[in-house]
């Protein structure tokens, strides 16, 4: 008898939810930054924490291009004091330099390979969603940056074994979208085919959660339980290893 599976779909975030984004980028970041300027690790780090909480808050940006161009300013203020044409274009260096090495250095969460297979084999399609850190910009015009964006990522996938795991990589960028927008989380149903209700999404911020304004199943992944959002997932983990048992509760 086959067993009749209620979800069909896993949607999963990719920057600090399958991969160990905010807490090995900028880390990576500032030892090259040491290597170029010779400027502190710690210093760099805190400089890269301090711009985005003030970019975050700050005003809305017409273009994703626009928004790097002030996170960038911003954050070379702090670290050189002056900056001009010289260091920017250093800068840009560094930051084609990190494309190479980000694929390479980032790592996956604990037991994020094997989970995703075991899910896999079960017979479910696995999806990422992910474009959500740029969420005041509404305006997606840089499809060059798009076509970028898409190269790293999928280095990362391949160079994490990934790649024959995910049936799909959607980057919001290439949609002119970003989460949460309903039309986000749509583009990956329609892919699919399947009903929101049929759906579920796993990430780490209220962006993530939000998929639930549609009837995908929200399920939080939270391991330093920092989680200030409203919206109130089905399940909190802490740890991939605990997925696979409340996935299957669903059904």
């Amino acid at each position: 008898m086959i067993k009749y599976m209620v979800k069909k779909l896993i949607i999963f975030d990719l920057d600090n939810t399958i991969f160990k984004s905010k807490e090995s980028y900028k880390y990576i970041l500032a030892e090259v930054i040491n290597q170029k300027w010779k400027i502190s690790e710690k210093f760099s780090v805190k400089a890269f924490d301090e711009t985005g909480g003030e970019i975050n808050d700050s005003k809305e940006y017409a273009t994703i291009k626009d928004f790097y161009i002030e996170f960038n300013n911003i954050f070379l203020t702090k670290i050189l004091k002056s900056v001009g044409e010289k260091e920017i274009a250093e800068f840009e260096k560094i930051l084609k330099q990190m494309k190479e090495i980000v694929p390479i250095r980032l790592k996956t969460y604990p037991m994020v390979k094997e989970i995703l297979r075991e899910i896999k084999e079960k017979g479910y399609k696995i999806a990422i969603l992910t474009g959500t850190w740029e969420k005041k910009i509404e305006s997606f015009q840089d499809s060059a940056y798009a076509k970028e964006k898409r190269g790293v990522l999928e280095k990362l996938l391949k160079n994490s074994e990934l790649d024959d795991i995910v049936d799909k990589l959607f980057i919001t960028y290439e949609y002119a979208t970003v989460k949460p927008n309903p039309k986000a989380f749509k583009i990956v149903l329609d892919y699919f085919k399947v009903k929101p209700n049929e759906t579920i999404m796993i990430g780490d911020k209220e962006a993530d959660m939000l998929a639930s304004k549609i009837g995908i199943s929200p399920i939080l992944f939270d391991p330093k339980e920092r989680y200030s959002g409203k919206i109130v997932p089905d399940y909190k983990i802490k740890s991939f290893s605990e997925l696979l048992k409340i996935i299957e509760s669903y059904n």
